[in-house]
């Protein structure tokens, strides 16, 4: 079956963003685009985490709760941590040659972030209320055969759905 490729507002929005963030990768390299990425998917994380933690002191399971919140912390521990690799790598990237790479390689982490996002924006549409905002987003995703391979890839969205 061959899925019609129809451009529609969506899929420019995510040309743009893909077309920026690929600029700016490539402006700020690779190792801040990565940094950033995880910086996105830590605070995702700790958002499906913080919901957990709540959830079960509101329905009076402690334990949960608790285990929740330790995980919070090693994240924050975990993640602090990975700052200071990730500052050094930062450091070396800014070398002559690995420069280049770093940029080059910036504009697919750059691109990488905008799917990320637009990862983010599915989970939400499909686990809140979002009304006709999302029913739109997901009409217009139905519609384009590119948008529904970045929906049917969301690998967030396994990692996640337990927590909601």
């Amino acid at each position: 079956m061959h899925m019609q490729m129809n451009i529609n507002i969506l899929l420019i929005i995510a040309l743009a963003l893909c077309l920026w963030r690929a600029y700016r990768g490539f402006r700020v390299g690779m190792a801040e685009e990565i940094y950033r990425l995880i910086s996105l998917v830590v605070a995702l994380f700790v958002l499906a985490l913080s919901i957990m933690a709540i959830s079960s002191f509101m329905d009076h399971n402690t334990k949960n709760g608790i285990v929740a919140v330790i995980l919070i912390i090693i994240t924050g521990i975990v993640f602090h941590l990975l700052s200071i690799v990730l500052n050094s790598l930062k450091t070396v990237a800014k070398l002559p040659i690995i420069s280049f790479f770093n940029s080059i390689l910036g504009i697919a982490a750059g691109v990488l972030e905008v799917a990320v996002a637009f990862w983010i924006l599915y989970i939400i549409i499909q686990n809140f209320p979002t009304g006709s905002f999302g029913e739109q987003i997901m009409k217009w995703t139905n519609e384009n055969e590119w948008l529904l391979r970045l929906y049917n890839s969301n690998y967030i969205s396994g990692w996640i759905s337990p927590f909601l």
